[in-house]
């Protein structure tokens, strides 16, 4: 079987064959230039068809933790399902900001302190303000 090269000059309108050597460097040259789109493009095609099926089955998860849960057993089917929509989208902006708030908080937090303090409004038992200054 062989495979003619075949190009169209658009300048002289003729068709012209490509035979021998050049045919060979030809075909390389045209396998090598189109190579990485074609493997870039199967690469695309392969990453959405994962995130797809993955995404159906963290909802198919949803839907069941949702079913069996009793707060929600009197919505209707439809309810149920954009209740799971509402919550697949959430996880999925929940897990958009995690990592800029943690690359936030490893850069720019050095010490984190909880104080707990009266408000102006409370004042202090005289008893305990005592007590404490005596120990």
């Amino acid at each position: 079987m062989s495979l003619d090269i075949v190009l169209w000059n658009w300048n002289s309108s003729k068709l012209s064959v490509i035979h021998g050597i050049y045919k060979h460097s030809c075909s390389l040259f045209l396998y090598y230039k189109y190579l990485p789109g074609i493997v870039e493009s199967l690469s695309a095609a392969y990453k959405n068809y994962e995130e797809g099926r993955l995404l159906r089955v963290r909802r198919k998860m949803l839907r069941g933790q949702i079913s069996n849960d009793p707060d929600v057993e009197m919505l209707s089917k439809s309810r149920k399902d954009q209740l799971t929509l509402v919550i697949d989208e959430l996880l999925v902006r929940a897990r958009r900001i995690l990592p800029k708030a943690s690359r936030f908080s490893r850069t720019y937090v050095r010490k984190i302190s909880i104080r707990i303090m009266p408000s102006p409004e409370s004042k202090p038992d005289e008893k305990k303000v005592k007590n404490n200054h005596d120990e």
